[in-house]
């Protein structure tokens, strides 16, 4: 996903720089202050989900979240903070990968009112 999105924006005209990095989300979530200027985050964690990274963005107030999940479950939790911290959940798809797993599936989060997206201010 992450050479992807890399590739995506470089042969993309017109696209803002898109910045990729691997980090672990357990140890060292972004905070708020390295967030301050991104315009949108890309996250898909590991089953255990990213619950220090959720609550981070939450605090951070990131305009537009993607969030792709590989367990429901981690989904929820990390969903809810997102809602907590003051985002709304307009909707949720659920598919099956090739390999049979189970995907939770936010393609698009967003904190502009007029913009209709995943998560956006209540």
């Amino acid at each position: 996903m992450m050479a992807a999105l890399d590739r995506g924006w470089r042969q993309a005209p017109g696209l803002k720089r898109v910045t990729v990095e691997t980090r672990d989300l357990f140890r060292r979530p972004l905070e708020p202050d390295e967030l301050r200027k991104t315009e949108a985050v890309v996250i898909d964690p590991p089953r255990a989900g990213a619950e220090a990274q959720t609550r981070a963005l939450a605090r951070a107030a990131v305009p537009v979240v993607a969030f792709v999940s590989c367990n429901p479950v981690t989904f929820a939790r990390d969903a809810l903070i997102l809602v907590r911290g003051g985002y709304r959940l307009d909707w949720c798809r659920s598919s099956t990968s090739s390999a049979g797993r189970r995907m939770s599936s936010l393609p698009r989060a967003s904190a502009a009112p007029s913009d209709p997206g995943l998560f956006a201010p209540n």
